[in-house]
């Protein structure tokens, strides 16, 4: 799972789509309007992204709502 702000100044987003070409069975999330910071748990953002990383990394695929 590669997770990519769309406004991230330390990696750009051209990187985050040739790793995810490069990268067998991964998964791309390019988060709309945030750079490169890690989103706070008490909100649904937050929430969304513990939520998709669980779920992605224990093989139970991509969370949705």
């Amino acid at each position: 799972m590669i997770i990519n702000g769309i406004r991230d100044p330390i990696i750009a987003l051209d990187i985050a789509l040739h790793l995810s070409k490069a990268i067998p069975e991964s998964y791309l999330w390019i988060m709309s309007n945030f750079d490169h910071s890690t989103h706070q748990h008490d909100s649904p953002l937050g929430d969304l992204f513990i939520d998709t990383s669980v779920n992605f990394l224990s093989g139970n695929g991509i969370y949705t709502k």
